[in-house]
């Protein structure tokens, strides 16, 4: 299944990809965000659009304890409004540790914090895919449900 993950900050969407057929997610674009949601949904659709994705899958920065934390309402909200104007199934990965992991293989490697400002975001997405795929991908992840809008059968997608 050819995938996009996406790691969605307050300041930027990381981007990553994994190819039909294949079992490693690759970095792939950072975007930045606009005071908009709409632009920036714009910007997202574009970009599963340019892959030509059959799934999305979204980090969910859980607790310590894996419980929900104001971060993770917020994403579970965006991830909500995406479904709205994307029609391929969105899953959402648990993205503990994603930014930090890949801090520390920068840093081990021996870039400076002000040089990895900015430049993580499509490698944890990448991470955030990985770890989805690792686990099993659509196989053993159930999508993101939403209610469809204007219609009375109260159904989900």
């Amino acid at each position: 299944m050819r995938a996009v993950g996406l790691d969605i900050g307050t300041r930027r969407i990381g981007v990553a990809l994994v190819s039909r057929g294949s079992l490693l997610a690759v970095p792939s674009e950072i975007l930045e965000r606009r005071d908009d949601w709409s632009k920036d949904a714009e910007m997202i659709v574009r970009a599963i659009e340019e892959r030509e994705a059959e799934a999305v899958v979204i980090g969910l920065p859980l607790s310590h304890g894996g419980l929900a934390t104001l971060q993770s309402e917020r994403i579970l909200s965006e991830a909500h409004k995406l479904a709205e104007v994307v029609t391929l199934p969105i899953y959402l990965a648990d993205e503990r540790y994603s930014s930090v992991s890949v801090a520390r293989v920068r840093a081990s490697l021996g870039v400076s914090q002000r040089r990895m400002r900015g430049t993580l975001d499509d490698e944890a997405a990448a991470v955030i895919l990985q770890g989805w795929i690792d686990a099993g991908g659509a196989s053993t992840h159930r999508p993101l449900e939403v209610a469809q809008h204007g219609g009375d059968d109260g159904q989900s997608r």
